[in-house]
């Protein structure tokens, strides 16, 4: 019997569980690993991430909000930035698509979700942009030196 839409995904992975499972080799733990990666950034169509972009540019944090104010309108050397946007399968925070740089604010829950973050970051990489990032309470105390620390990565 065929699988129907939606399904080869989840039999794939089980039938990945299971030789995992009945054969623990290190091939076998890499292949889950990177079976389990790809699962977790095919979440969302197209449709549902431009939607929840959408949402969370209406919805900014205070530390999205503070360092808006100092990139928009081309404040930051005539670079024009970006906010909320989708890139691959990501949602990124901000994005100036001249300079081909994407900046990342991670607030307290990025703390669990570092293998998560770099991958991500691996995969814009490899998409040719330049990826900084800096923590929300980082934003918000000390936004001088995160406005500099921008300026320095524009420039090279």
């Amino acid at each position: 019997m065929l699988a129907q839409k939606g399904e080869g995904c989840a039999a794939r992975f089980w039938l990945s569980m299971v030789r995992f499972f009945f054969s623990p080799s290190k091939i076998n733990v890499l292949r889950f690993l990177r079976i389990m990666q790809r699962m977790e950034f095919r979440k969302y169509t197209k449709y549902q991430l431009r939607h929840l972009a959408r949402e969370m540019r209406n919805t900014p944090t205070d530390a999205e909000r503070l360092l808006w104010y100092r990139l928009r309108m081309k404040r930051l050397g005539g670079y024009r930035f970006l906010r909320q946007k989708v890139i691959g399968n990501a949602i990124v925070d901000f994005v100036c698509p001249k300079a081909n740089l994407v900046i990342e604010l991670d607030g307290g829950q990025h703390d669990r979700r570092s293998y998560a973050d770099e991958a991500r970051t691996r995969r814009l990489k490899q998409s040719g942009y330049r990826v900084i990032r800096f923590w929300n309470h980082e934003v918000i105390n000390n936004i001088e030196g995160v406005v500099y620390a921008i300026q320095r990565a524009l420039r090279g």
